[in-house]
């Protein structure tokens, strides 16, 4: 009535009851090192199988190149360079502004003292728009920020202390002032006395007049006068501003006799900076009658 079952049948089921007793019995006992033993016979068929797979996924794994791995190597040789480049970029930068800086102040110190006690404030513009080649020859300055108020018309612009170079010819705005250089011919003329290591070449004031389409001035002087290449014409002209006075307005470049006047040279002089070429300039306003610190001349 019951289909008889055969060993290879029964084999399974007498394999599970025995796991399931071997997993009941307490640890520690005779039989453990019987299971080991069965264990380690169960690895010896499966041992060269495990090699034989663990062989063939090395192969198929996907090993990095030489020519990959110095990619990558060139790669991040450029991202340290380039970050390199960048951070000697910045400190060149900061360094240049420093250095600006210090150039700034320096200006602000070399100011004559009776240029500081005829002026109600000096600060430093960057020149922002170089235009003197125009028709009307402004130069626009840039002000600082956070200026309260415009600059006066008729403030002067000056370099390294001393150097006249124009003065504010338009009312400005908070932010921006309108410069017309000395060399403009719209200037007019300018009178100022010339000066040579250190001692004035006489006591006649020369009318010096900008030529037209130049940078220079030209000026006629008795011949007696001991000018010579190298000397300084100062400023002594009423119609500019007491903290104009003295400031240097160019270098004599050429002294030539004077065809029409036998007993008069030609003095050539030229300024010794150039507006248009600086990069900032000092602004200096000068103190207005009946205000506190005022100085009557």
């Amino acid at each position: 009535m019951f289909r008889r079952l055969d060993r290879r049948q029964l084999a399974f089921p007498i394999v599970i009851a025995l796991t399931i007793v071997a997993s009941l019995l307490p640890a520690g006992g005779w039989w453990e090192d019987r299971t080991r033993e069965m264990g380690e016979l169960a690895r010896v068929p499966v041992v060269p199988f495990s090699h034989g797979l663990s062989f063939i996924g090395g192969k198929l794994r996907t090993e990095a190149s030489p020519i990959d791995i110095r990619s990558r190597e060139e790669e991040d040789w450029e991202r340290l360079a380039e970050e390199r480049e960048l951070l000697e970029r910045k400190f060149l930068a900061e360094r240049e502004r420093v250095r600006q800086l210090e150039e700034q102040l320096q200006q602000l110190q070399n100011l004559p003292p009776d240029t500081v006690r005829y002026a109600s404030d000096q600060f430093i513009a960057h020149v922002a728009l170089r235009s003197s080649t125009g028709d009307d020859g402004i130069v626009i300055l840039k002000l600082p920020r956070g200026r309260a108020t415009a600059v006066r018309e008729g403030s002067i612009i000056v370099y390294a202390g001393v150097h006249l170079l124009g003065r504010i010819v338009e009312p400005s705005t908070k932010s921006t002032a309108s410069v017309l250089p000395i060399t403009n011919t719209a200037t007019g003329f300018l009178l100022a006395r010339i000066f040579g290591d250190g001692e004035e070449r006489g006591v006649e004031r020369a009318s010096f007049e900008p030529i037209r389409d130049g940078d220079a001035f030209v000026a006629s002087v008795r011949s007696s006068l001991p000018v010579a290449p190298g000397d300084e014409a100062r400023l002594v002209d009423e119609s500019w501003p007491r903290t104009a006075q003295m400031m240097v307005i160019g270098e004599v470049i050429d002294v030539e006799p004077d065809d029409d006047e036998p007993l008069r040279n030609i003095v050539t002089i030229r300024p010794r900076y150039d507006l248009e070429q600086l990069a900032y300039v000092t602004v200096i306003e000068e103190r207005q009658e009946g205000t506190p610190g005022s100085t009557t001349p």
